[in-house]
């Protein structure tokens, strides 16, 4: 899957550092560039070297306000601050999303999805279909559609197919499969587990049931998981 190309525009080291590390943990984001001035910024986005970029705002509202308006609108934004009450400044400049500074990895990773959302309904790239994966001494072919979910099994992965009666056993780590699959079809609810969203039929205590199965799902990706499906209510 390709990554977004992301850019932190932030005064701050130590907040830059935070996030930088966020991107790096994010397997569909990479950085590709980090600057204390707006006018640096620009730069790198008219390169094309950022597609979304997190910004800073503090007392400098009206400066960063100026410079938004010289991006491409193309561009999500979503801005740090250190201070709540920023928010209200920061949706008047069409934001995507507001953090703060002390926010954790699966508020981020919200923020993340959302950019990647954005991005892919304005791209026009063909989406791949299907990855193939080694089982034993085979190569197999898997068309997204016909996975469930996909389980951490030591040092393999449980591939769990609605097509298949058993698993197919690969030797390959869950975070190199979430490398792989579409973050808009698939989703890591928990540590040993990744599962296709149009896959999910009933949730019930915080589990994903399949069948006899119950796939937990942690408490950072239970808000995602909410946000990725249309709840009737």
């Amino acid at each position: 899957m390709k990554k977004i190309k992301c850019g932190i525009l932030h005064a701050d080291e130590k907040v830059a550092q935070r996030f930088a590390g966020f991107i790096e943990q994010t397997p569909f984001l990479s950085l590709s560039a980090r600057c204390v001035s707006p006018a640096e910024m620009l730069s790198a986005c008219h390169q094309q070297q950022v597609e979304l970029l997190f910004c800073g705002i503090e007392d400098d509202v009206e400066e960063i306000g100026s410079f938004c308006l010289s991006l491409d609108a193309s561009i999500p934004v979503v801005f740090l601050s250190s201070d709540k009450h920023r928010a209200f400044d920061c949706f008047r400049l069409n934001a995507l999303d507001f953090l703060l500074s002390t926010d954790p990895y699966h508020v981020f990773l919200t923020s993340a999805h959302k950019a990647l959302q954005r991005l892919s309904s304005q791209s026009p790239e063909t989406q791949p279909t299907h990855i193939y994966v080694k089982s034993e001494y085979r190569i197999i072919r898997l068309d997204f559609d016909s996975i469930d979910y996909i389980e951490s099994y030591d040092d393999y992965v449980k591939i769990h197919c609605n097509n298949r009666e058993k698993p197919i056993l690969s030797l390959c780590s869950l975070r190199k499969m979430e490398a792989v699959l579409p973050a808009s079809d698939f989703l890591r609810v928990h540590r040993s587990y990744i599962v296709r969203k149009q896959s999910i039929k009933v949730i019930e205590n915080r589990s994903i049931v399949f069948n006899k199965t119950r796939i937990p799902v942690s408490k950072g990706s239970l808000k995602i998981l909410q946000e990725s499906i249309r709840i009737c209510q």
